[in-house]
């Protein structure tokens, strides 16, 4: 009898010591799996800072500075993770013209699956549509159709991402929407807030072939049409410097009408000659990716400066 019972408790502990070894490796997986999760997430926070913080302007102009607390989380969140989701969705579609473009991207150094990819992008999909709907049903469709033009940017049947200016439209389009969703969240699409979101448009719009600039080599590869590759490099950098200027003057012309302070044209007319200076010597420095990409990193920093300007002229 004792030796039956001995036996037993022998099997017990082997069924024990079995079953914590299959949870630690399971704890260990998952913490490996978080961690590539958030490595990825990592290395697209800064872009889709950008779109989050235009929707934190159009919240502050059409709520006229006082935005409640939790519309203002609440609308934060769902943009972060809405364009957190179509830059990882963007890096899926482009993992094999990354190669060339950004060796260094996660996704292509193997350091995260494009299983998990797909996964974090339907979760941050599911995050920002479920806190949109949260907000109201306009700010709900706007992400609506925020995730369709991400599905239409970078599903391979559409590529609206490999269609010459469309692209370009496309991702100006999106920022469109992050400020329009701002606007709705507050309960006020004013015509203070459309105007904010056709200069964030137009500034898009100029500032993205920079970027495109870098990945000269790779797209042109690929077969696809981007503005620089249509139009060259150096008329690419010409055109943004011209946008610029021009952005400026529309400003000096109907800041006053519109109802913005006198802030507006000071602030953002510093910006924009930042930004000239920021492109200006690509016209010699084009052919160089790196030098290219310092360049761009500064054009960001510039875009939460403009739409900072926008807010701050609207008091």
């Amino acid at each position: 009898m004792v030796k039956k019972v001995r036996k037993y408790q022998i099997k017990m502990n082997s069924t024990d010591k079995h079953a914590g070894y299959e949870n630690s490796r399971s704890n260990i997986f998952l913490v490996g799996y978080s961690w590539r999760m958030l490595r990825l997430a990592k290395s697209r926070v800064s872009r889709a800072s950008v779109f989050t913080w235009a929707t934190f302007t159009g919240l502050i102009i059409g709520s006229q500075g006082r935005p409640t607390l939790s519309i203002l989380l609440m609308a934060l969140t769902s943009t972060f993770f809405m364009s957190l989701a179509v830059y990882v969705l963007n890096d899926i579609a482009d993992l094999e013209v990354d190669m060339l473009n950004a060796p260094s991207r996660p996704l292509v150094t193997g350091a995260v699956f494009r299983k998990e990819a797909f996964i974090l992008v339907l979760l941050s999909n599911g995050i920002g549509l479920s806190v949109a709907l949260l907000i109201n049903l306009p700010a709900f469709l706007v992400d609506l159709a925020v995730l369709l033009l991400s599905i239409s940017y970078s599903a391979p049947r559409i590529a609206l991402k490999d269609r010459f200016l469309i692209k370009t439209l496309s991702i100006g389009l999106g920022g469109a929407l992050a400020m329009v969703f701002g606007g709705l969240a507050a309960g006020a699409l004013n015509s203070r807030v459309l105007y904010a979101t056709i200069i964030f448009f137009s500034f898009i719009f100029v500032s993205s072939p920079i970027n495109d600039l870098a990945d000269y080599i790779g797209d042109k590869m690929q077969g696809r049409r981007t503005i620089p590759i249509k139009i060259g490099p150096k008329p690419t950098v010409k055109l943004a410097m011209l946008v610029s200027i021009s952005l400026f003057g529309f400003t000096l012309c109907s800041f006053s009408s519109l109802g913005f302070n006198l802030l507006a044209p000071i602030l953002t007319g510093l910006v924009y000659s930042a930004a000239l200076f920021s492109v200006y010597p690509l016209l010699k420095h084009h052919k160089d990716p790196k030098y290219v990409r310092k360049r761009h990193k500064r054009i960001v920093i510039l875009h939460l400066l403009l739409q900072a300007s926008l807010a701050l002229g609207s008091f």
